[in-house]
């Protein structure tokens, strides 16, 4: 409840309602603990919200806006509105930590926004809380390499490609596993050494005071005990598919990004 009531302060802190009536309406929807104890809560959030706010206003670029998009991705075309971008591209805060999860989100919303305006040089930035042993920074940006090797539109019909086998069977991708295996292979590749799985375990099982992606309700409905991070665990039902394994679509999906953050395993 406390990460929910902190997402919506630094919604309506973007939107420019002030920090007392924020303050008076969270306490007259009786979402406080009564008293002293109610008023701090209050306090804390709003004033960690609005560091949140501030650090991405220092590095927007311009008013925020939207974009029309409409593109032909792959097998599917993408038609809509392309919020919160600024000059150089989409930007967003978050009260939580930045995970995997919210990288992809941002990664998806920066392909778009550099396909579609293939002539402006485009970023993405995403703000979240600092966390201790995060492998993500709390402010994460997204560039294109500068080398002019890059292409968001191939990377975005990559993805278009997995998105109508997604609606048929549960890919073998899971974001912070994935993102585990990616790092490992980076390392030894780096280090000419074998592959460590042992941060790859701990993200899919957990480990000391952390939840393991496994304990995912979906997660463990859709798959039960599998073992799900050998590299060539499959996706269910289309193993005639390359590409499409555990380890396969970890890199695959996961390269690209590790690109545009500009650090190979990072």
């Amino acid at each position: 409840e406390v990460g929910r009531l902190g997402g919506e302060i630094v919604r309506d802190l973007s939107r420019g309602m002030s920090p007392r009536r924020i303050h008076r309406r969270l306490a007259g929807e009786g979402r406080l603990p009564a008293g002293s104890p109610g008023k701090q809560l209050a306090d804390d959030l709003i004033r960690n919200a609005q560091e949140l706010v501030a650090t991405l206003d220092g590095l927007r670029e311009g008013p925020l806006g939207a974009g029309r998009v409409d593109l032909r991705c792959g097998p599917i075309r993408i038609v809509g509105t392309l919020a919160d971008l600024d000059d150089s591209g989409p930007v967003r805060v978050q009260y939580g930590t930045i995970q995997p999860r919210h990288v992809l989100g941002m990664w998806v919303r920066f392909l778009v926004a550099a396909a579609t305006r293939p002539d402006v040089p485009t970023r993405a930035v995403l703000v979240g809380r600092r966390a201790s042993g995060s492998v993500f920074r709390p402010v994460e940006t997204l560039r294109l390499p500068p080398d002019g090797t890059a292409t968001p539109l191939a990377w975005l019909s990559d993805l278009a490609t997995l998105y109508p086998i997604g609606l048929r069977t549960p890919l073998a991708f899971f974001p912070g596993t994935s993102f585990a295996y990616f790092q490992a292979c980076m390392r030894a590749e780096r280090e000419g050494k074998p592959l460590d799985p042992a941060p790859v375990t701990t993200a899919w099982e957990g480990g000391f005071q952390s939840r393991g992606e496994r304990e995912d309700p979906w997660f463990a409905r859709v798959f039960g005990d599998a073992d799900l991070v050998r590299p060539d665990f499959p996706t269910p039902g289309v193993q005639d598919v390359p590409g499409m394994t555990f380890g396969e679509l970890a890199l695959r999906i996961w390269a690209p990004v590790a690109a545009c953050r500009g650090e190979r395993d990072a």
